[in-house]
């Protein structure tokens, strides 16, 4: 069964692209090309913690689990949601768009369930620095396998949760467009606050978490530095230790800053969208955002390290 769909855009003369065609496949190239950039930047990031031998157990474990994610994400979610935006539109097809494209299956769900886990996955390795140079009497507990474990289940736990109440429509509801992708919008035409919180609790909030976590540790790390050495017998043991901890709080911070700041604008519109107003292609563009952001950040989180080891000749990941 099919479902008619009024077209704005369609073939001309049966070979001439329109307007509204040339916007998708514009849409479509820089996405490609992007797409290829975060699957092989990822796939380093996961190569590179895998060969690192110099990385405590836990904290090995913590950074793994973000990069092999961020990879499962790139190499086959974000190609799949770009696949169903594509076959969506009608002009690569016909003047029809099947009813079954108006679905949110559970490809969407675990899609919004892997990009949420992603962020709070940074939550735990800010925490994990926070301890290292905050409490470090506490960290040779704290870097224990298992406590990393909890960490993991509990960034799964809260991905789940979000993805499992917006699936019953609390508060916010999965909304099918018409080119057979899935939104999430609030469910209320007064959304505030209630509304915009799941929404910006998977995309925003755990970025802007780690932002200010890995910004307390800066300054602890600093205060203490300068503290040891402006002693009468300051401690090169120590001052080196502090230095080697802040190689992962530095590129968690740059990697926090940046995926908030590709996030933000889509969480803005997404907390605001109306219901009676079907997302255009402008909302695809602000979603290859995301594609842009996972292209840069493994790379800048590579570069960040690697010029910390150079600097310091330190371990890649630190302990």
């Amino acid at each position: 069964m099919e479902m008619s769909v009024p077209l704005t855009d369609s073939y001309t003369n049966g070979t001439v692209l329109s307007a509204g065609s040339k916007n998708v496949i514009g849409w479509l190239i820089p996405c490609i090309f992007f797409h290829l950039i975060s699957t092989g930047a990822n796939l380093s990031l996961v190569i590179a913690v895998c060969a690192d031998r110099t990385c405590k157990p836990g904290a090995k474990l913590l950074i793994g689990h973000m990069a092999i994610i961020a990879f499962i994400f790139t190499a086959v979610f974000q190609p799949l949601h770009t696949y169903r935006t594509i076959t969506g539109y009608d002009h690569f097809r016909n003047s029809t768009i099947r009813e079954s494209s108006y679905r949110c299956d559970w490809t969407y769900k675990m899609h919004l369930g892997v990009l949420t886990a992603v962020g709070w996955s940074e939550v735990s390795l800010a925490i994990n620095r926070a301890v290292a140079i905050g409490l470090p009497h506490l960290y040779p507990k704290f870097r224990d396998t298992r406590v990393s474990l909890t960490f993991m289940l509990a960034t799964w736990s809260i991905a789940g949760v979000l993805v499992a109440l917006s699936a019953a429509g609390v508060k916010v509801m999965f909304l099918p467009t018409a080119h057979g992708t899935c939104i999430l919008s609030p469910a209320s035409s007064q959304p505030l606050p209630f509304g915009t919180l799941p929404i910006f609790a998977m995309h925003t909030v755990p970025y802007l978490v780690s932002v200010v976590i890995t910004l307390m540790v800066f300054l602890t790390a600093y205060l203490k530095i300068r503290t040891n050495r402006s002693s009468t017998q300051p401690s090169a043991s120590l001052d080196r230790l502090l230095q080697k901890r802040l190689v992962i709080a530095r590129a968690i911070f740059v990697s926090a800053l940046w995926c908030f700041v590709c996030l933000l604008p889509k969480s803005i519109i997404l907390a605001r969208l109306s219901m009676s107003t079907p997302p255009s292609l402008l909302f695809d563009w602000l979603r290859a955002l995301t594609v842009f952001q996972y292209a840069v950040n493994p790379v800048s989180v590579l570069c960040l390290t690697t010029y910390q080891v150079f600097q310091y000749d330190l371990s890649v990941f630190g302990g």
